[in-house]
């Protein structure tokens, strides 16, 4: 009995567990079994959406926040802000002692009056005559580049006249289009048409004579053969036929010669008619040539007037500049300058726009530029730096929107990631990326303010699903659920889905409607005393998805 208690006394938990299902069972049996009926809730499967989220914790920082150090050593003589107050960029946030350099100032304006004037008018009179000159070259009044140009347009009007003469009068000429070309052709075509005519006739008779003298030559051979009177007389006719040709002979030579010489002379009056025709292109040819050369002289004339106007240009601003080199005031003036610079140095500014963080300067004190004085910081704009597990940093990119719970102000905002690292971090094995999270900030927002950020994973929408308390797995992690009201209950193995921590998706096993057995508060208080599991048919507060068997 004492082993007993011992073994009890060392594990509670399991003691306590055992007790109330012991009173449960003793009830089942008192009351007919309903006491375990409190075990399990009825639950209808429903459709509902499912939001799942990867989250992230960090700190709230500042985006914008600069300390401001003062640039000159000096007593502080004003203090126009407090700690806590809302200034904006160049507000004036205290001010040093300036007594001294306002007196140096004072001094440097009276050593410039003396010969300020002067030099003013002989800077203004330099100055002037260069802008004037200059003005006149860029409004095109310059008298000598305008008569350079007015020349260069003249000459380029006439050399693009003789091109266009020139051009018109070779056209003609290749185009044969000359009337004294076209009666010169026609004449010569006429008359080497009589010369051919002429050769003709001759070529004609030269082949009647050579017919004729065969006759002749076949009359003697009949003749010698028979020199009958009529073989005579053939003869003497045929030979009489040769000479009446050979004497035709001279009248066609002469012909021929005629006609010959008419052609020569016509040619050449045809030559002589194209010289003159080509002589008239050859004088539009040299009008261009010389225009041409006008022209390009005209250019060069042009560009040399340019160049006069750019040297005068120069001369005039070397003399101003000379004029205000030797101004004696000039580096008085620009001393003057500086210390009007220097003078800005004494006023303490902020230099962004945001909230006086800190900040205790007073009247009186003296200040070093080896300390810094003041803090602004911008909460208009403020960032969470987060760690995101090389898992679930699949997505994650610059400008995605994220929501962001503050539990200390019970408020929620919304912000966009920014600055995801390309390169992870490694500690203890363990690799993770950083990134920032920025988002706009209220009057509630504090720095360090501990947040949660949440980064969208799964959002499925209008989905069959169930409590958790209705999911079991069996001693191979395969999920099902018990289907049925009352006492008559069937195992149905399923197929999960998303699950948000309180709802799974049922993607398979189940209909809308479907009535299932959950785990009620006193089965998971049970559940939670024992370490996570009772016998019901091996339940587990596992989730996850699985294939249905």
């Amino acid at each position: 009995m004492k082993k007993i208690l011992k073994t009890l006394k060392k594990h509670w938990k399991l003691a306590i567990v055992l007790v109330v299902i012991i009173a449960i069972i003793a009830a089942s049996v008192v009351g007919g079994g309903k006491a375990a009926d409190q075990m399990y809730v009825d639950e209808k499967v429903q459709k509902r959406d499912i939001v799942t989220y990867h989250t992230f914790t960090g700190n709230i920082e500042a985006v914008d926040d600069v300390t401001i150090t003062p640039k000159v050593m000096g007593e502080v003589t004003q203090v126009y802000f407090k700690e806590g107050d809302e200034v904006k960029a160049g507000d004036v946030l205290a001010q040093i002692d300036d007594k001294t350099i306002r007196q140096n100032i004072a001094l440097k304006e009276a050593s410039l009056s003396n010969t300020e004037l002067s030099n003013y008018y002989a800077i203004r009179d330099a100055k002037k005559s260069y802008e004037d000159y200059k003005n006149s070259i860029d409004n095109g009044d310059n008298a000598t580049i305008n008569q350079a140009k007015a020349a260069l347009d003249n000459a380029k009007t006439a050399y693009d006249s003789a091109v266009s003469d020139y051009n018109r009068a070779k056209l003609e000429l290749d185009n044969n289009i000359d009337a004294s070309m076209i009666a010169a052709g026609n004449q010569l075509e006429s008359v080497k048409a009589a010369l051919e005519q002429a050769k003709k006739n001759y070529d004609d008779n030269e082949a009647d004579i050579r017919g004729c003298e065969k006759g002749v030559s076949n009359a003697e051979d009949a003749y010698d053969a028979d020199p009958s009177p009529a073989n005579a007389a053939s003869l003497a006719g045929a030979k009489a036929n040769v000479e009446m040709l050979e004497a035709k002979r001279d009248a066609l030579q002469t012909a021929v010669d005629n006609a010959q010489l008419s052609y020569d002379n016509q040619y050449k009056s045809y030559l002589s008619t194209f010289n003159t025709v080509n002589t008239n292109l050859s004088k539009y040819e040299d009008a261009v040539n010389s225009r041409h050369e006008s022209y390009l002289q005209a250019q060069q004339s042009y560009e040399s007037a340019l160049v006069a106007a750019d040297q005068t240009l120069q001369t005039y601003a070397n003399a101003a500049e000379k004029v205000e080199a030797l101004s004696n005031n000039n580096v008085a003036a620009l001393e003057l300058d500086n210390l009007y610079t220097q003078l800005e140095d004494y006023k303490i500014k902020a230099s962004i726009s945001g909230t006086l963080t800190d900040f205790n300067v007073k009247v009186g004190d003296t200040l070093s530029t080896a300390k810094a004085v003041a803090e602004v910081t911008d909460y208009s704009t403020v960032q969470v730096s987060i760690k995101i597990d090389e898992y679930d940093i699949l997505g994650v990119e610059d400008g995605v929107d994220v929501g962001i719970s503050v539990d200390a102000l019970k408020r929620d905002y919304e912000g966009k990631i920014t600055n995801v690292s390309k390169k992870a971090t490694v500690e203890k094995g363990v690799s993770y990326f950083t990134a920032d999270v920025e988002f706009r900030a209220d009057s509630y927002i504090r720095t360090g303010m501990s947040v949660e950020v949440k980064l969208k994973n799964n959002d499925v929408k209008d989905v069959l699903s169930v409590s958790m308390d209705a999911l079991y797995y069996e001693s191979d992690n395969t999920p099902y659920v018990l289907v049925g009201s009352g006492k008559s209950q069937e195992k149905k193995y399923i197929t999960t889905g998303a699950s948000d921590g309180s709802y799974v998706e049922i993607k398979d096993g189940l209909n809308e409607g479907d009535t299932v057995k959950a785990k009620s508060e006193m089965m998971n208080m049970m559940m939670n005393m024992y370490g996570g599991s009772v016998s019901a048919g091996s339940v587990s507060t596992d989730s996850g998805s699985s294939t249905s068997k």
